[in-house]
């Protein structure tokens, strides 16, 4: 589904031919809600299907602050971000790029750890390890050196998706690759909706119930078939 017949889904599950009470802004904010409630729930199964990755080059000590990167790469936090719908949720993973070979190649991850203290007094002194406090990032040692490294997160949801603009009929908005699923955008902003509304309506409440079971069956599986067959240790940080 598209946008605009999210949206237009969404009004027919009001059936509220009042547009003083629900408005064009009041759709669109519904409809961000729900959608952000969409991809937590999507997220929460598969903790990277709305990845971004920022590069990051030319570190020259063991602290980088992700709200004010400088030349090195972009801002991915604080008030001012690069791209301000790109900001970090979650940070999934940190890995240094390979010595005189493409950035996508990977020379090996980086530990998480919870806090400065855990740099230096957890064991596998071999391991290179790094914390979030705030918006700085802290390592144990540089990584990457001249070559950079690569943080893998999961991004907020957009602002720019949802809007008054966009919900018109026939914009044609692409929305993300579950379009088997973007009636639960629709479901879940109903939720919303109901609050103010004070309106529960049973038989929406029970689709979404049954909807997040059929996207929860189908995120389990897995968009790879059989892939989830494989096991991997925690302590596989090198890539060999």
């Amino acid at each position: 589904m598209l946008v605009d017949q999210v949206a237009s889904l969404f009004r027919k599950y009001t059936d509220e031919s009042d547009t003083t009470f629900l408005t064009d802004a009041d759709v669109a904010e519904y409809l961000y809600l729900g959608y952000s409630d969409f991809r937590q729930f999507v997220e929460n199964i598969d903790y990277y299907a709305y990845k971004k990755t920022a590069t990051y080059t030319g570190l020259a000590s063991q602290r980088l602050d992700l709200a004010n990167a400088g030349a090195i790469g972009p801002n991915i936090m604080g008030a001012a971000p690069t791209v301000a719908d790109e900001k970090v949720k979650v940070i999934l993973r940190l890995y240094a790029n390979s010595d005189g070979i493409a950035p996508d190649d990977i020379n090996w991850f980086l530990t998480p750890v919870q806090n400065r203290e855990a740099l230096y007094s957890v064991p596998n002194n071999y391991l290179s390890k790094y914390c979030l406090e705030g918006t700085d990032l802290f390592f144990s040692n540089i990584p990457g050196n001249s070559t950079g490294f690569n943080i893998d997160y999961q991004p907020i949801t957009p602002t720019t998706l949802f809007t008054q603009t966009n919900i018109v009929p026939g914009t044609n908005i692409y929305i993300d690759e579950f379009e088997a699923f973007h009636d639960l955008i629709a479901l879940m902003a109903y939720d919303h909706y109901a609050i103010r509304d004070v309106a529960d309506n049973p038989m929406v409440t029970r689709r979404m119930l049954m909807r997040k079971q059929q996207l929860n069956d189908f995120m389990t599986r897995g968009r790879l078939e059989r892939a989830n067959r494989f096991v991997i240790s925690d302590d596989a940080y090198f890539v060999t």
